[in-house]
């Protein structure tokens, strides 16, 4: 009777290390599936970002879209300082399409009028943080266009902020020579994009 009720614990106790296993096998399968998954979606929308920054570096190309975008930013009020470093605060990208100007719609999932900050581009993977034109002491040289991008996740809408699979946004920059009519003028009168740069990953 007793050898009958230790075989039989016995089995009780291995089948519950059985289910334990099997339970933790699960669960561990679950979480790579998962993470898989993110890390996928993390390489998408990397991906989107090298796309839409590809295609502001193209309409920055055109002289005419460059100095539609940069021009309005120096302005008398706030203008170029020869021999000093300055930054000025890009609020968007303006393209001139036939003889009105239009948006690139056609990357973003918003109605907004031009590539802005804070709006979500390439199917809701990517939003614009920031944009901005640092000039350096030498006016000769490309100045740095620097561009933040969010990777995004999560329900697609205007006000999604959730990071996506590695929490990081993704600094590029875009190299463009302002032209001036004299070295020491305070204003451009024409600019063009010349290279892009590698990116810089950050926490966020």
């Amino acid at each position: 009777m007793r050898s009958q009720w230790l075989e039989s614990g016995v089995s009780i106790i291995q089948g519950m290390v059985v289910s334990a296993v099997l339970a933790g096998s699960a669960l561990i399968s679950t979480r790579m599936v998962s993470t898989q998954k993110m890390a996928v979606k993390s390489a998408e929308t990397k991906d989107h970002i090298t796309q839409l920054h590809k295609l502001i570096f193209a309409d920055l190309q055109n002289r005419e879209h460059c100095l539609m975008t940069l021009g309005p930013v120096i302005t008398p009020g706030n203008p170029l300082i020869v021999g000093t470093a300055k930054s000025f605060t890009v609020n968007n990208i303006v393209v001139k399409a036939s003889n009105s100007v239009t948006g690139l719609t056609r990357y973003s999932t918003s109605t907004g009028a031009t590539y802005t900050p804070a709006t979500i581009y390439m199917n809701g993977n990517v939003r614009i943080q920031s944009m901005t034109l640092n000039t350096t002491t030498n006016l000769g040289n490309p100045q740095p266009f620097v561009i933040n991008y969010r990777r995004l996740e999560g329900k697609k809408n205007a006000s999604r902020t959730k990071v996506g699979f590695g929490g990081s946004s993704i600094s590029k920059t875009i190299y463009v020579r302002l032209q001036r009519e004299l070295p020491s003028s305070t204003t451009i009168t024409g600019c063009y994009a010349v290279e892009m740069s590698t990116e810089s990953a950050t926490r966020a």
